[in-house]
């Protein structure tokens, strides 16, 4: 069960150390969603206890200006920030790590072929074909292709029909650490309601096991957007090890209805 500790350690000498470290310690990590560029926001997730936070730059409102200072913010804390880029594109992901991101999650990647690009655009020469720019990584002595090359973990999305056909194709991709499922676009794909919470044995329920299934089958981390810390539970059973819990517009909002609601029943 997530105890509300987070597992990184001050010593450890990048957030994608952290990251892979939490990742083999035994128990399911508990993430953020980071849906803004507000540090105040970032600094907030930071402290909670948190074992990741999930920048967003998929749906989130997050700019490519404002990366590095909520990674910095992050990393001061000792939590590893992973950037989710808008698409599969190497410049995007590129840009995310040379941020100082602990490692990307690359969405809708429905074919061997797009993983393949996502390995090749995230990993330095001989494993890819990532351009140098280190910027802020480079301001560590120890910095080295190699060693980002070792630690940076790359999640690839399977969210779409095609893709859960191919998962076992997908994940047997060198270079990709880990899979995230996107329950509520694979349930689109799947002509359902798109929801976060699939009903027990429902047809969206046995495919978010599959993926699980698949990843365990393959030595590779499952990772999925869960929303809420009931879920965290549901899923860790089923075998995924990193969970979302929460993201901080959601807590937000849903801390200011709450107090909004108890002031008018006082009145």
């Amino acid at each position: 069960m997530y105890d509300g500790a987070s597992t990184a350690t001050s010593d450890m000498s990048t957030g994608a150390a952290i990251l892979r470290q939490a990742m083999g310690g035994g128990r399911a990590l508990a993430a953020c969603f980071l849906s803004t560029g507000s540090t105040l926001h970032a600094e907030v997730i930071a402290t909670a206890g948190f074992d990741a936070v999930i920048v967003d730059g998929q749906h989130g409102l997050v700019s490519d200006h404002e990366l590095a200072p909520l990674i910095r913010t992050l990393e001061r804390d000792g939590v590893p920030a992973i950037v989710r880029v808008a698409r599969n594109a190497p410049e995007l992901i590129g840009r995310g790590l040379d941020a100082g991101a602990a490692g990307v999650i690359v969405p809708m990647v429905d074919t061997v072929e797009d993983a393949y690009a996502a390995v090749a655009a995230a990993r330095y020469p001989p494993q890819g074909s990532r351009s140098y720019g280190a910027l802020r990584a480079s301001l560590r002595g120890s910095h080295s292709t190699e060693q980002e090359n070792a630690e940076l973990v790359l999640a690839i999305m399977v969210e779409t029909a095609p893709a859960l056909a191919a998962v076992d194709d997908l994940l047997a991709v060198p270079g990709v650490d880990a899979v995230f499922t996107g329950p509520a676009d694979l349930a689109l794909s799947l002509g359902l309601p798109p929801t976060l919470s699939p009903e027990p044995g429902s047809e969206h329920e046995q495919a978010i096991l599959r993926i699980a299934q698949a990843a365990r089958a393959a030595r590779t981390a499952a990772w999925i957007a869960g929303g809420s810390t009931p879920a965290w539970r549901r899923w860790a059973e089923a075998g995924y090890g990193l969970v979302s819990v929460a993201s901080d517009v959601g807590l937000l909002r849903g801390a200011s209805r709450a107090a909004a609601r108890e002031a008018r029943a006082q009145g």
